[in-house]
């Protein structure tokens, strides 16, 4: 299935239980300034592009980017995070959460004022959410089905570029870089936000991702003696954070190049730019083992801008080279 979308997208997107794509059109484009929340069906048909409330897409000089994510109950929750700009400075203004459900936004929910950017939303597995403020300090907020805190939990201000992933009764894991340094940091929270297990290893960037019986799945970056290309390596951890295997990808990046995982109910999928002056990207599926399923590296495929699992397929989101605020949507397994 191949789908071209007229939108540019953020990094982020959700599926529901239907299987269908759910993702936000960029609020930087150029023309119209106006983002939408776009709804694909798994066949590829372009099912409704919703104006996003003024209530959490103020006008300009104000700022807003979007996270967003499928609660086991249905409703799909969106966290707007905004700024402004003075200058070269940069000023987060907070961010509110907003269900919408059956066609209709519900009203927004206040849940941070300034301080970190909350600019990535897990739905957890008792319907609950999990939102991520990162940078000075990294905090994370357990939100229930309406919106409401039920805890907030700040952590050091040099972890950094949080990443999480659901595991069972409300828990998850969290993955976070270190600050101008190559260190990863990955912990297990449980509902209430206590750390029952932590790990660290050396890494520059990464994304984490559920496993069976509450693993944890890591892709992250690595250097190499060429200071112009990294390697990536993908782990798995147990569910007390014990490594189980890891594997190093077979072909080389670009520093700067995007990656991308997503989790499946039979395995894993991951992209990497394999060459980003060449326009190659690389694409593998690993089962549960960390055995290869499949692996290509193709010129064709668009560079990925993101990545979100369904089932056993997955849609993958990408640059359309023929159109600046278009995307190409694919679907595969």
């Amino acid at each position: 299935m191949i789908s071209e979308v007229t939108a540019s997208v953020l990094d982020e997107a959700a599926t529901d239980s239907a299987g269908d794509l759910w993702f936000i059109s960029n609020p930087w484009a150029a023309v119209p300034r106006d983002p939408r929340l776009i709804h694909i069906d798994s066949n590829g048909a372009v099912i409704s592009r919703d104006r996003l409330p003024e209530s959490v897409s103020p006008a300009f000089p104000e700022v807003s980017s979007f996270a967003l994510a499928a609660s086991s109950s249905g409703p799909l929750a969106v966290v707007a995070h905004h700024s402004h700009a003075v200058g070269r400075g940069e000023y987060f203004d907070g961010a509110d959460f907003v269900l919408f459900d059956a066609g209709k936004w519900g009203a927004p929910v206040k849940i941070a004022r300034s301080g970190p950017e909350y600019k990535t939303l897990t739905a957890l597995s008792d319907g609950h959410f999990l939102a991520m403020g990162d940078q000075s300090p990294m905090v994370l907020l357990r939100l229930d089905p309406a919106g409401k805190v039920e805890w907030s939990r700040r952590f050091p201000a040099n972890w950094t570029l949080p990443s999480g992933a659901r595991t069972e009764h409300g828990g998850a894991c969290v993955l976070s870089s270190g600050y101008l340094v190559p260190w990863m940091h990955l912990m297990r929270i449980d509902e209430s936000g206590k750390v029952r297990f932590q790990t660290s290893f050396k890494g520059w960037n990464g994304v984490v991702a559920s496993g069976p019986s509450g693993s944890c799945a890591v892709l992250y970056s690595i250097g190499t003696a060429n200071r112009n290309r990294i390697r990536f390596d993908f782990k798995l951890f147990d569910s007390s954070l014990k490594q189980k295997w890891s594997i190093t990808i077979p072909v080389a990046s670009y520093v700067g190049g995007s990656f991308n995982l997503a989790s499946l109910t039979n395995g894993w999928v991951i992209v990497t730019d394999s060459d980003a002056g060449l326009g190659e990207v690389f694409m593998a599926k690993y089962d549960f083992s960390g055995h290869t399923v499949w692996s290509l590296t193709e010129k064709s495929l668009p560079r990925t801008e993101l990545m979100v699992g369904a089932g056993e397929s997955f849609y993958l989101v990408g640059d359309n080279p023929d159109g600046r605020e278009s995307s190409i949507v694919m679907k595969g397994h």
